[in-house]
């Protein structure tokens, strides 16, 4: 497992926390390849057409594409069905004016 952070349990007592285990997120990621592979790698999860779970999948690699424990798990090169769904749901233009929109939660 991967040490992310430090916290204080009881009177300052510091206490390792950890990220889930990397083989597990390594296995996680790897299936979700294999199901955008089955859909023809269209950038989609299901036919060509966007739905929710594009978009749990772009919320997804947009949090984590940088967050320094995983950094490495999202690319071109290791992860490209989901980096496709990523640049693919980032260029419809209902989520591009939804996302510069005062609706938006975290600007």
């Amino acid at each position: 497992m991967s040490a992310v952070f430090m916290a204080e349990r009881g009177l300052g007592e510091p206490v390792e926390k950890t990220v889930l285990n990397n083989d597990a997120i390594k296995n996680g990621i790897k299936y979700q390849e294999e199901i955008l592979t089955n859909n023809g790698s269209n950038g989609h999860y299901m036919n060509d057409k966007l739905t929710y779970v594009d978009i749990i999948a772009y919320c997804l690699v947009e949090s984590y594409i940088d967050f320094p424990p995983l950094k490495g798990f999202f690319s071109n090169e290791t992860t490209p069905n989901l980096i496709k769904v990523y640049k693919t749901v980032s260029s419809n233009p209902e989520i591009v004016e939804y996302l510069k929109s005062e609706k938006r939660l975290a600007n």
